[in-house]
């Protein structure tokens, strides 16, 4: 089962593995230049913050893109990543510990490792898993087809017994069930 739920835009299972490697790229990303701008004239500030997509109202608005980490004793960490820096393959970047954002501190980060995860839509976030069990957790199966070739297969002291629509028993592929029913959990959807 999952470990990853989505709270946004509604609540579903997620993809662990898509999740886990954002996380892994996103917390692994160290700046690449940081730009200092604590002597600057509060204008001054707001102007650059502004040109570099990074300013107050640009942070707020729904659209902005950034990542928030919420980690464990309840410290929260937000990282807003803005413009494209003109020259070169960088975005302009600022952090949040908590509330309070140094806006006196512009990062310059990677694009390729950042803007990745922001690049997805949906689906490749939510859990596409069709089944959410494992196979050694079934422990009876019925399978209908067409024309009334219906078999029911139960798991009994390590081993599977078939019966067909007419209710006789047999012995079944014990490795070939297994088989089939890993196949059947590992089903992914393409889309939702």
């Amino acid at each position: 089962p999952a470990k990853w739920q989505m709270t946004e835009p509604a609540t579903y299972l997620a993809d662990d593995a898509n999740v886990n490697g954002a996380i892994s790229a996103l917390a692994g990303i160290a700046s690449q230049d940081t730009l200092d701008l604590s002597s600057e004239k509060p204008e001054k500030q707001l102007a650059l913050l502004t040109e570099y997509g990074l300013d107050s109202k640009k942070r707020a608005e729904a659209t902005s893109r950034k990542v928030i980490f919420s980690l464990a004793g309840g410290k929260k960490v937000t990282g807003f990543v803005g413009n494209p820096h003109p020259i070169g393959d960088k975005l302009f970047a600022l952090v949040a510990n908590g509330d309070q954002v140094d806006e006196k501190r512009v990062l310059l980060l990677t694009s390729f490792a950042v803007k990745s995860p922001f690049e997805h839509d949906l689906t490749h976030w939510r859990n596409k898993k069709i089944l959410g069990f494992a196979a050694h957790e079934i422990q009876r199966f019925e399978l209908r087809g067409t024309g009334g070739h219906n078999v029911q297969a139960e798991r009994k002291e390590g081993q599977w017994l078939v019966k067909n629509a007419a209710g006789a028993s047999y012995p079944g592929d014990l490795e070939g069930i297994d088989q089939w029913l890993s196949g059947l959990q590992s089903l992914n959807a393409k889309g939702f």
